[in-house]
C-alpha cells in the first residue's frame, strides 16, 4: 500500500508522536508498522461507492475486513498483539495492536511501547480509537499511539460513512482542543497514517486483490516473505450479483 499522508501534531511538552517514538528508541517498532503498510500490495477496482442509496452500493464490498486480515497476518508475524486498556474487561476496550519492551529505568513507566489502531470501518468508531490510544498512553504502556485510516481517495471505494483521513484528522483535532481547553497535564501523542491502494485493476464491478506479507527479524534485519495466496472478494454476493446482472443484459 501507499502512505498518502501522515498527520503528526506536536503536543505538550512539545513532542509529536513520531518524535516521542524516536526519542524513546522505538524506531524499529515504528518501522515494522510502515513495512506492514508499504509491503502489502493492494489493487482495487475503480468502482466507487454510491452514497445514500441503500444496501449493496459499496464500491469495493468486503474491503475493510480483508485489509484487517492482511494487517493481522503481518503484525502477528512481527509479534504484535492486542492490549486491554487499563481497568477494562471487554473487547471494545482493547487496543487493536501493541508492541513494546520494558523500560530500562525500574521506577519509570511500566513499558516503552506503541499502540496501533486500524480503522477501516465506520467513521464514528475513530472516536473510540482515540480513547483507547489515550488510555494506553496515560496508563504508562505506550509512548505514543498510531492510527491507520483510509486516505480520502481510498475512502471513496469503501462503505458509506466509512472512516477517512479528513474525518479522522478533524476528530483528533477536536479531541486535542478539548484537552488543552481543560488544561490537561498530559496530552497523548497520536499520529494518523493515511493509506491508499497501490493501483487500479480493469474490473468494473468492485473486485480487489490484497497480497499479504509476513516478516521475520534477524537482529536488526527485517526479512519479508510473500504469502502464497491473495485475499479477494471474488465470491462476494454483491460482486457475483453485479456480474450476473451485466450478463443478463
Amino acid at each position: 500500500m501507499l502512505i498518502s499522508y501522515i498527520y503528526d501534531p506536536p503536543v505538550r511538552p512539545g513532542l509529536s508522536a513520531e518524535e516521542s517514538i524516536m526519542a524513546n528508541d522505538l524506531r524499529d517498532l515504528y518501522e515494522e508498522i510502515r513495512r506492514a503498510i508499504l509491503d502489502t500490495n493492494v489493487v482495487i477496482s475503480r468502482c466507487e461507492t454510491v452514497k445514500g442509496k441503500g444496501r449493496d452500493t459499496t464500491g469495493a464490498p468486503g474491503f475493510a475486513s480483508a485489509l484487517n486480515e492482511a494487517f493481522k497476518i503481518s503484525l502477528e508475524s512481527l509479534g504484535w498483539s492486542p492490549l486491554v486498556a487499563p481497568g477494562a474487561s471487554t473487547s471494545q476496550s482493547t487496543v487493536d495492536w501493541y508492541k513494546g519492551r520494558p523500560s530500562p529505568i525500574e521506577y519509570d513507566r511500566q513499558s516503552l511501547g506503541i499502540s496501533l489502531e486500524i480503522q477501516m470501518g465506520n467513521n464514528y468508531q475513530f472516536n473510540e480509537d482515540i480513547r483507547r490510544l489515550s488510555e494506553a498512553y496515560l496508563g504508562g504502556f505506550t509512548v505514543a499511539g498510531v492510527s491507520i485510516v483510509p486516505s480520502d481517495i481510498l475512502a471513496k471505494h469503501k462503505a458509506d460513512r466509512g472512516a477517512s483521513f479528513g474525518d479522522a484528522k478533524q476528530k483528533l483535532d477536536r479531541h486535542l482542543a478539548s484537552l488543552y481547553a481543560a488544561h490537561a497535564r498530559r496530552i497523548p501523542p497520536i499520529v494518523i497514517i493515511a493509506v491508499q491502494h497501490d493501483s487500479y485493476n480493469d474490473d468494473p464491478d468492485g473486485y480487489f486483490e490484497i497480497q499479504p506479507v509476513t516478516f521475520s527479524r534477524e537482529g536488526e534485519l527485517l526479512r519479508i516473505s510473500h504469502t502464497s495466496y491473495k485475499i479477494t472478494n471474488e465470491k462476494d454476493r454483491v460482486i457475483l450479483r453485479r456480474r450476473k446482472t451485466k450478463k443478463e443484459k
